[in-house]
């Protein structure tokens, strides 16, 4: 950080897994960072180190803000007990009635400075503006002849600010972010970070890792100095840095990999905050429920996860052979249940209370809904968990049944459409095959009938991902498809994206790797008749 023939201040990132509420661990891993770096200046922490992001509806309660200031008293005593170094963290404040996001410089002698996030981001998954007051300019401070400046993550997004911080005239900007990831993300925070250095000052970037939730924090905390980045330390990873001579420009990982690292996380994060209890997933011999399989092993270790085959007489032998192979593969244990007399006997009850047959849709259902009954039974009875397996398309087109492939905690491909999951499977494959090929050459199909396949149901999947991606991710109109894609097929979509809303309100959580994900990010109405001026075949309806 060198400017002119002054001697450089020496800064240190904290790169950190931060839970919420988890205000113990959160204390020590800040005072741990303290004693990791005693030849720092100062040491920068995210957005909200004290207390995790985002703690939502938490801070209404005075419990949770006191908790906070203990944990900031706790850091106090350590910083003056050492005699430094300087750390900046992060924690919701109360100052005249008024809740705000802050960061709180911490001195050898006490509180430097405290800086009140200015810009609260109220869009997409955030909602600041519900808990928090904005507060008003920089707050800067003198650290051996230099002036520093302090940012709060959508500080720097808002239009103008590059003029204020222009205008405060510091050698550093320090900025601490609870940054949630999303595709190309990284590159969007660095050419931020990289224009706001061109103003003269060195700028500091440090991010949150872990997940919260649907949230996922994938690092990539750097520093920018001349228009360019100089240092960055590795993705999806904590790590305690300083920024000096010895900084290395870690490579962002390819983006199939980054997608890898953000669910896996996802995973261990809510397995974590879950209690660590076995982890149960039903293995169908599809690609869905093979990627699921394949993610959880590497983000727990096979020793925590069981492949649950239930075999009814619709299924195939190929789906229970490649199950068995793929959970062989991994070196997950697996068992075998078997749902064919449960159905029967469900059959029979509901048959006798009808007075006819059944058939159709709801028996393809009440096999799924056995599944997920017995799924649940199991993680009940050890004490674990179920990881459900439906993806983006599916979940866009309520392409799944409730309580029973929807069952369970947590749903790691919900952001996932289809043609990635068969991506990622492809990657699991290189350079040897884990995932069967049988499983990726094979047309999907739901298995709850004789020869269905998903093509019966839905739009092929390559046209279905890129009308989801164009609605939901770009916020694109339905209108603008007509033309790209078959009529049938726009209306067939719209229809189905529109009804499903109240299976998607019952749906589990999943992490996020898009702009917009079903979730916090995705807030429609369950009844909802707008029909986006299309005919019903798809065509535009001026009139």
């Amino acid at each position: 950080m060198e400017q002119g023939s002054q001697v450089p201040l020496r800064i240190s990132l904290a790169q950190l897994d931060l839970g919420v509420g988890a205000f113990a661990d959160n204390q020590r891993k800040l005072i741990a960072a303290i004693d990791a770096q005693p030849e720092a200046d100062i040491i920068l922490t995210p957005e909200f180190s004290v207390c995790g992001y985002p703690p939502e509806d938490l801070v209404a309660y005075p419990e949770f803000i006191a908790a906070g200031e203990q944990v900031l008293q706790a850091v106090a005593d350590h910083v003056r007990e050492r005699a430094g170094p300087h750390m900046v963290i992060g924690l919701p404040r109360l100052h005249e009635g008024k809740l705000y996001n802050a960061a709180v410089v911490l001195g050898p002698q006490g509180t430097v400075c405290e800086h009140r996030k200015n810009h609260l981001p109220n869009y997409g998954v955030f909602d600041e503006k519900r808990y928090f007051a904005e507060g008003d300019g920089i707050a800067s401070f003198e650290l051996k002849g230099r002036k520093v400046a302090l940012g709060i993550c959508h500080d720097i997004w808002v239009e103008g600010f590059a003029d204020a911080l222009k205008a405060c005239r510091p050698d550093v900007f320090l900025v601490s972010n609870a940054s949630p990831f999303y595709l190309n993300v990284q590159e969007k925070r660095e050419g931020l970070t990289s224009r706001l250095s061109k103003i003269g000052c060195d700028v500091a970037y440090v991010n949150m890792v872990g997940a919260q939730d649907e949230h996922v924090f994938d690092g990539g905390s750097h520093l920018a100095r001349g228009g360019k980045v100089i240092a960055r330390l590795p993705v999806f990873a904590e790590q305690v840095a300083a920024l000096d001579e010895d900084a290395e420009v870690h490579a962002l990982p390819p983006v199939i990999e980054q997608i890898a690292s953000a669910l896996q996380l996802g995973i261990k994060s809510y397995w974590l905050s879950a209690g660590q209890g076995p982890v149960f997933i039903g293995v169908s011999g599809g690609i869905d429920s093979a990627v699921t399989l394949v993610l959880a092993a590497r983000a727990l270790g096979p020793e925590q996860v069981t492949a649950v085959l239930l075999p009814s007489e619709i299924t195939a032998a190929m789906s229970i052979e490649d199950g068995a192979k793929l959970a062989t593969n991994l070196g997950v244990r697996s068992m075998q249940l078997p749902i064919a007399g449960v159905f029967a006997a469900f059959r029979k009850e509901l048959e006798q209370v009808l007075q006819r047959e059944v058939a159709g849709i709801a028996l393809e259902n009440l096999q799924a809904r056995i599944r997920g009954s017995m799924l649940m039974a199991l993680a009940n009875d050890a004490g674990g968990l179920v990881l459900t397996t439906g993806n983006k398309s599916e979940m866009a087109t309520g392409f799944a049944t409730l309580y029973g492939d929807m069952a369970g905690a947590f749903d790691v491909l919900k952001d996932i459409p289809k043609g990635r999951v068969y991506e990622l499977a492809r990657w699991f494959n290189d350079p040897e095959e884990t995932i069967p090929a049988r499983v990726i050459d094979r047309p999907p199909t739901a298995e709850l009938r004789e020869n269905q396949l998903d093509a019966d149901s839905l739009p092929a999947y390559p046209a279905l991902d890129a009308m989801l991606e164009h609605v939901i991710e770009n916020l694109g109109s339905p209108r603008a498809l007509v033309g790209q894609h078959e009529p049938a097929d726009v209306s067939r979509f719209v229809k189905l994206l529109q009804g499903s809303e109240f299976k998607r309100r019952q749906a589990p959580i999943g992490p996020t790797v898009s702009k917009r994900a079903f979730g916090k990010g995705w807030r429609m109405p369950v009844s909802n008749s707008f029909a986006f001026g299309l005919d019903d075949d798809g065509g535009a309806n001026d009139a």
